[in-house]
């Protein structure tokens, strides 16, 4: 299960707010909050991977938001 709450944190702390996260990594901020709302489960592999580039988000940190 994705931990929603740390990836609402990380998204902010690297981009200021969500909207900007969700576009900086190629989706839509709707369709981002969609799949936050889904608890996480429905971000795909690729996305997960433009999260990471975008954010330079360490495997740790990806580890612990994706994998947790």
């Amino acid at each position: 299960m994705v931990n929603v709450e740390m990836l609402k944190r990380y998204a902010e702390d690297q981009s200021g707010n969500i909207e900007n996260f969700a576009r900086a990594s190629g989706m839509n901020p709707a369709t981002f909050y969609r799949k936050l709302q889904s608890l996480g489960n429905k971000f795909t592999i690729g996305e997960v991977h433009r999260m990471m580039d975008q954010g330079n988000m360490s495997k740790e940190t990806a580890i612990s938001i994706f994998f947790g």
